[in-house]
């Protein structure tokens, strides 16, 4: 896929991992539950992959692939990815042009998609050109939320609290790093969970890890 479709989530969420829209989207790509799980995204009461900024983006590659190949045009795609395909096929139909910028001279696409493919490509001339348009970036500053961290499995389900304490580290950070965890455990409908711990975390800190019981399934804390 083109690489500047990296440059997405700067106009969907500002690449905010728990960003929600008032159409109940979530996440940097912005998944609605539906659409996430069919590009094989985990959306449930435990966990909601739509969170990790590492699945997402695999779903969402998927997707904006899937759209490429049905519309043969970047544009039409990202507007599909926004809009969605049903509406921008009729709008085709109607307007009898495969051209996205003829297409947003009409309202047969919503406000919102019209603008979408200009806002991103003026937000990817900005992002490859900061200090051109006066942003001044400072690399010192950047909150590199994943950087020092790796996957580990873990047996499942497991108090995260727990976790925090046998690795050394806070819970809040613990949540941080593993945005996809909505409640204090892992899921029940898994043995073995992969988990992400900072990478000074060693898988035999955590050999005392014990398995909640039953009992525990429904408990919220």
């Amino acid at each position: 896929l083109p690489e500047d479709l990296a440059y997405l989530p700067l106009i969907e969420s500002g690449y905010r991992v728990h960003a929600l829209s008032r159409a109940r989207a979530r996440g940097c790509w912005q998944f609605i539950a539906s659409t996430a799980r069919m590009f094989g995204l985990r959306v449930d009461w435990v966990v909601d992959e739509r969170n990790d900024p590492f699945k997402s983006a695999l779903a969402a590659a998927k997707y904006l692939k899937e759209l490429y190949e049905e519309f043969g045009d970047w544009y039409l795609a990202l507007a599909c990815y926004n809009g969605g395909p049903g509406r921008i096929k009729r709008a085709m139909i109607r307007v009898k042009t495969k051209d996205f910028f003829k297409l947003a001279n009409y309202r047969y696409m919503r406000r919102e998609t019209r603008n979408y493919v200009p806002a991103f490509l003026a937000a990817l001339i900005i992002a490859k050109n900061p200090e051109t348009y006066g942003f001044i970036i400072d690399k010192d500053r950047e909150e590199k939320i994943f950087a020092n961290t790796k996957t580990i499995q873990i047996p499942s389900p497991v108090d995260m609290k727990q976790v925090a304490a046998l690795a050394k580290i806070s819970y809040k950070e613990l949540q941080k790093i593993n945005p996809e965890l909505i409640r204090e455990f892992t899921p029940f409908s898994q043995e073995i969970y992969s988990l992400r711990v900072p990478k000074n975390v060693n898988q035999s800190t955590l050999a005392e890890l014990k398995r909640l019981p039953p009992a525990k399934k429904y408990f919220v804390g």
